[in-house]
């Protein structure tokens, strides 16, 4: 499911006198992706890679987001390292640095981290889980960025900086959820003991 930007707006623009509903929406793009780049909050697996023999490049495929990086590349259940196994010969295509032969013959599994799309069309939705988790966060981004904007109607230094506060520390909220697993702070889980009393 996907929930469209525009859903952001009133919480935005309440707090903007008047600020153009076009800058509002392209700095909210920016923001959201912005987030998703510094926090890799969105990640999505890549449909499983038939390995070729004697082909080094397989190209990602991912519709309707821009990758930023895999997070993870797996090679017959075993973990494939950035630096020594594999090479982003572009945003979008691995290159394995040794050439497989037909014993390599195998799935290449890879998880990426995405963010919305700006070109060639600019992103209009969001995966609803991420707007349900983050759009606060991005709302204090983009009131941030524009009443940091000098001498505009909407200009306001003090609020600037407090929403930019807020904004930074979601992103670091949403790091720790990566590194979690994507589990909530507030969720904790407690071992059951079959023979508790």
């Amino acid at each position: 499911m996907v929930t469209e930007l525009t859903a952001c707006y009133p919480r935005i623009v309440s707090e903007l006198p008047g600020c153009p509903t076009p800058l509002v929406a392209q700095v909210l793009l920016d923001v959201i992706r912005e987030f998703c780049t510094e926090s890799q909050c969105w990640q999505e697996e890549v449909d499983a890679i038939n390995i070729q023999e004697d082909v080094d490049e397989y190209d990602l495929d991912v519709s309707g987001a821009e990758i930023i990086m895999p997070v993870r590349v797996t090679l017959n259940d075993g973990d494939l390292d950035p630096e020594l196994d594999y090479v982003m010969s572009e945003r979008t295509v691995l290159k394995l640095v040794a050439t497989p032969d037909a014993d390599d013959i195998a799935a290449l599994e890879v998880r990426v981290a995405l963010r919305p799309c700006l070109v060639p069309t600019p992103a209009t939705t969001i995966c609803t889980r991420l707007f349900s988790d983050w759009h606060e966060a991005w709302e204090a981004g983009t009131k941030a960025r524009l009443m940091a904007q000098p001498d505009k109607a909407w200009t306001n230094i003090a609020q600037s900086n407090y929403w930019a506060k807020i904004y930074w520390t979601r992103i670091g909220q949403a790091r720790v959820d990566v590194n979690r697993g994507g589990t909530p702070l507030q969720v904790q889980i407690k071992a059951r003991y079959p023979f508790a009393v």
